[in-house]
C-alpha cells in the first residue's frame, strides 16, 4: 500500500471526485460523511488537514480524514479524526477500513505526529491496535455499542413513521404538536440564511443551549459546501421565533446541523414539535434518511440505527510534550478524586494519559 499526505484545503477538496468514485463502488451506504466536503466543513480555521490517501497499484483504496490542531498558526502534532458518533473518519470498503486506519495511523506517527484521537463508526471488525507499534507508543482502544444512533430511516409517509414508533413517543409527537397549534404557534417550512442568522442572534439569550460560535461557523461552511440549506422554524403570532433548525441536503439524505429552542417553552417540548414537522416535511420532500450530525435526542435516538463506535487514543511518550501530558493527567486524577469536573476538551487533549490510574 502506497500512502501520501494532504495538508491543504485545496488538495483535500480536489480529491473529492476520486473519493466519490471509490465510495459509490465499495461503501455499503454511500453518503456525505464519506466525502472530503464533510471533513472540510467540520474543520475549523484553527486546524489543518492531515489526510492520508492510500493507493494500491495506482488505484485509490482508502482515505483517512484527520485534522491537526494549530496554536498561533503552528502545527502542534495533536490530531483528531471522526465526529462524535465516529462518522467521517475513513472511506474504504468495509473489509478494508480497519487496515486503512492502521496503516494511516502508523504513517502519521512516522511523520512526527505525537497524539492521535480517533473515533470510528465501525462497519466491520475493530481496529487491531496491536498493528500500531513503535518505541514509546501508548495505544488505548475501546469499543462501545450505542443504543441510540444518529441515522433515522424515513418511510414513505408520516403516518407510517408514527406507526413505527412506540405508543408513548407517538402520543408525545401528536399531543405537543396540537398543544403548540392551540397556543398559536405556527410552522414556518422555509427560512432563508439571512433570516436564520438574525433569529440565531435574537435567540441567544433565551435558548436552552446557547449557540456556539464555533458551531455557527461550521454550519456556514456546510451551507457554502452543499448549497441552499433547509431551514425551518416555529413562530408565535407576533412573529417571534421560538424554535429554529438548520440542515443540509445530500442526494436523498438530510443532515441536521443545529436546533435552537426557547427555554421558556420547555414545558411544551417545543424541540419535539419542530422535529415532528421536520420529519413530516422531509418525507414530503422525498428524503429517505435523516442524519443528526451532533447525535440525536434520546426520544428519536432509540429509533435510529444502533452503532458500534471505537475510540482509539495513541500517544508518543518519547515526544517533547510527554511531561506536559503526564502533568495534565496527574491534575485530571486529582480533580476526579476531588469530584471536580474538567471539560471534555481537556480529556481529548490528554488522550491515553487520561485513562491511566
Amino acid at each position: 500500500m502506497q500512502l501520501s499526505l494532504l495538508q491543504t484545503y485545496r488538495e483535500v477538496l480536489d480529491l473529492s471526485p476520486a473519493v466519490v468514485e471509490l465510495a459509490r463502488s465499495v461503501v455499503p451506504r454511500y453518503d456525505l460523511t464519506h466525502l472530503p466536503e464533510y471533513f472540510l466543513a467540520r474543520m475549523a480555521s484553527s486546524s489543518r488537514p492531515n489526510v492520508v490517501v492510500c493507493h494500491e497499484m495506482g488505484k485509490l483504496v482508502g482515505v483517512m480524514y484527520v485534522k491537526e490542531r494549530r496554536l498561533y498558526g503552528i502545527p502542534t502534532g495533536w490530531c483528531f479524526g471522526g465526529d462524535e458518533t465516529g462518522r467521517g473518519l475513513v472511506t474504504a470498503s468495509a473489509e478494508r477500513e480497519s487496515e486503512v486506519i492502521t496503516h494511516s495511523c502508523q504513517f502519521l506517527l512516522d511523520k512526527g505526529v505525537h497524539a492521535l484521537r480517533l473515533r470510528w463508526h465501525c462497519s466491520g471488525d475493530a481496529v487491531p491496535t496491536s498493528g500500531i507499534e513503535g518505541p514509546g507508543l501508548q495505544v488505548v482502544s475501546n469499543t462501545q455499542d450505542q443504543a441510540e444512533g444518529d441515522l433515522l430511516e424515513l418511510p414513505d409517509d408520516y403516518e407510517m413513521f408514527l406507526a413505527g414508533v412506540g405508543p408513548h413517543t407517538r402520543r408525545n409527537l401528536r399531543y405537543y404538536r396540537r398543544k403548540a397549534e392551540d397556543e398559536g404557534i405556527r410552522f414556518v417550512p422555509k427560512i432563508d440564511v439571512e433570516e436564520y442568522e438574525r433569529v440565531v442572534e435574537a435567540m441567544r439569550e433565551v435558548t436552552d443551549f446557547p449557540h456556539d460560535p464555533i458551531r455557527q461557523e461550521r454550519d456556514r461552511r456546510f451551507f457554502h459546501m452543499l448549497g441552499e440549506p433547509l431551514i425551518m422554524g416555529l413562530q408565535k403570532g407576533d412573529g417571534t421565533f421560538v424554535s429554529i433548525l438548520a440542515a443540509v441536503r445530500f442526494e436523498k439524505s438530510l443532515h441536521v446541523l443545529s436546533q435552537l429552542n426557547d427555554q421558556s417553552l420547555r414545558r411544551m417540548s417545543i424541540s419535539v414539535v419542530l422535529r415532528s414537522y421536520l420529519i413530516e416535511k422531509s418525507i414530503e420532500l422525498g428524503f429517505t434518511s435523516m442524519h443528526f450530525v451532533n447525535g440525536s435526542s434520546p426520544m428519536l435516538g432509540r429509533y435510529c440505527k444502533a452503532a458500534s463506535v471505537q475510540t482509539i487514543l495513541i500517544d508518543q511518550r518519547h515526544s517533547l510534550l510527554h511531561p506536559i501530558k503526564a502533568a495534565g493527567a496527574r491534575l485530571l486524577r486529582t480533580h476526579q478524586f476531588g469530584t471536580q469536573w474538567l471539560p471534555v476538551r481537556v480529556r481529548k487533549v490528554l488522550g491515553s494519559y487520561s485513562t491511566e490510574h
